[in-house]
């Protein structure tokens, strides 16, 4: 059984594939840690981001004048190795500059910011052990200058410039990696899942970045994924696993932390497959609960004893299943943190956003049909938007990338659309010192930028034409469009067989063309047929 979150298929025609996409969706950094970019979740289940945690993104000014609008520059791609499927953007070099580093089928490649949003010609670096599902930068020894985990595990000593001594490897079989300090000593320590022996092992940093003998504790299943927190408000960080058996049953396991280092284990029946772990405080008490998914039925939350226990569990079924678990942000900037859930598939994909009543229950909820994606503040208004990039199989080159703008009562904006090279997930900064969020895609053998520039228009689909939803009004159209940069031109009207009348049933130049801000798009609106 594949660990990977599902994604939504949309053909192998390249205009099939972008006007669904353009149809859709209408309706802590710790002391250890280098600033960084915020990420946008990653589409597979077995990602750096296994924790996810409730939060309020830095908040950016934005500069665009219309609102729920956003215009990006034409993308520039870089073609790096195969199977590339995420990356981190840090300032890696201490230029203050954030660079790339993405791994890839063979090793990692480095790309260093020319300070402009253009990067150089990347170099790549080999790593010690195979299996690169994961990319974590972070200092590992103290000299402020951010190192590279990679898989399961590898670790890339930054020499301070953005190039990298010869890597070690510590070998674990799991998709789960965790860094944090787990002992107080202020050094980021690593932990990691192996589904082969059912257990999962600690890394002790020595403080140089590199990392003792592995210690290693029993699960009761096959560990798939890893978390580390406090949850029983003792100051060290405890261990959460989502156990995944070949046959049930399955299983959460929750680590206590002890003085000595060592751990107490419970374990929670789980009444299905709970791939996905996040934590955060649901009910206001002060202790975080733990929310998991994905599953056949749905959403389960296990409210904290305020002992680190957590004894019971309830579902929370947000519409069509199966559900995965998305995200635990607050939406609607009311300081409770919400529930996302994905429902994938081939019954009625798109994503649910669940609203917290501050009791841990969540009760109106917003349904948006669009592809597996991430959450992530695009335009810096510090409110989680929704990032999808469509994937489709057998298309090489460019492919749609979906922006859901959050309004800000938790409900999200009609998707605006841009092109960038087909992605598994993105991470956004600042790449040009335009304090504006810029966004960096990471998918299959190479990368797209997109610079957030509102001298562009990003043409986007209003007719029949391109989405098989149907073409919107001519007063829909001009909203859509001015959102984007650009603004209606000639309008002629005429019977269309497949247009209904009202709707714009053509226009160019046609979706994902990148012009210069105000520029005309021209549409025929339908007299309906003949």
């Amino acid at each position: 059984m594949n660990a990977r979150r599902h994604r939504v298929r949309l053909g192998a025609a390249f205009l099939s594939c972008l006007g669904l996409a353009l149809a859709l969706g209408a309706v802590t950094h710790s002391a250890h840690k280098p600033r960084q970019t915020e990420p946008i979740r990653h589409g597979h289940g077995d990602d750096n981001r296994s924790m996810l945690v409730a939060r309020k993104a830095d908040r950016v000014t934005p500069h665009s004048a219309v609102a729920g609008s956003l215009s990006f520059a034409p993308a520039k791609s870089y073609a790096l190795g195969k199977l590339l499927t995420n990356g981190v953007v840090v300032d890696l070099n201490r230029d203050g500059r954030p660079d790339i580093a993405a791994p890839e089928e063979s090793g990692v490649e480095v790309l260093i910011n020319r300070g402009d949003g253009r990067f150089e010609a990347p170099v790549k670096y080999q790593v010690a052990v195979p299996g690169l599902e994961t990319i974590h930068a972070v200092d590992l020894n103290g000299d402020a200058a951010p190192d590279l985990v990679v898989g399961a595990f590898s670790v890339l000593l930054n020499r301070g410039d953005g190039t990298f001594e010869p890597t070690d490897g510590y070998r674990g079989d799991g998709s789960g990696v965790e860094v944090q300090d787990l002992n107080g000593d202020g050094k980021p320590d690593i932990t990691i899942s192996n589904r082969t022996s059912s257990e999962i092992s600690v890394f002790t940093n020595s403080g140089d970045g590199h990392f003792r003998a592995r210690r290693d504790f029993a699960t009761p299943q096959e560990p798939e994924l890893i978390a580390a927190a406090d949850l029983n408000g003792d100051g060290r960080p405890d261990l959460v696993t989502a156990n995944w058996p070949d046959s049930g049953p399955y299983t959460v396991s929750v680590f206590l932390g002890r003085s000595d280092g060592g751990y107490d284990r419970s374990d929670y029946e789980a009444q299905h497959y709970e791939g996905r772990v996040a934590v955060a405080d649901l009910n206001g008490d002060d202790r975080p609960d733990l929310i998991t998914g994905y599953n056949e039925k749905s959403i389960f939350v296990y409210p904290n004893d305020g002992n680190g226990g957590f004894p019971t569990g309830r579902s929370f079924t947000a519409g069509h299943g199966p559900y995965d678990l998305l995200d635990v942000e607050d939406m609607n900037g009311d300081s409770k943190p919400d529930l996302i859930t994905e429902s994938v598939g081939r019954v009625k994909p798109g994503i649910w956003i669940g609203l917290n009543r501050g009791d841990g229950r969540f009760g109106r909820r917003h349904r948006y049909e669009t592809g597996a994606g991430y959450l992530a503040d695009v335009n810096g208004d510090g409110r989680p938007d929704f990032v999808s990039g469509y994937v489709a199989d057998g298309i090489e080159g460019l492919g749609p990338l979906s922006i859901l703008l959050n309004r800000g009562d938790g409900r999200l904006e009609p998707s605006l659309v841009y092109m960038a090279r087909r992605s598994y997930s993105q991470a956004i900064a600042d790449l040009n010192g335009d304090n504006e969020r810029d966004l960096v895609t990471f998918g299959f053998s190479g990368i797209s930028v997109l610079v957030n520039d509102r001298a562009f228009c990003d043409v986007q689909a209003v007719s029949r034409q391109w989405s098989w939803r149907g073409g919107l009004s001519l007063a829909g159209a001009r909203k859509q469009l001015a959102r984007a940069g650009c603004r209606i031109g000639r309008i002629r009207y005429a019977h269309d067989p497949w247009a209904l009348k009202g709707e714009v049933a053509s226009q160019k130049p046609a979706p994902g063309a990148v012009r210069r801000r105000g520029a005309k798009v021209n549409l025929v609106i339908s007299k309906g047929p003949k």
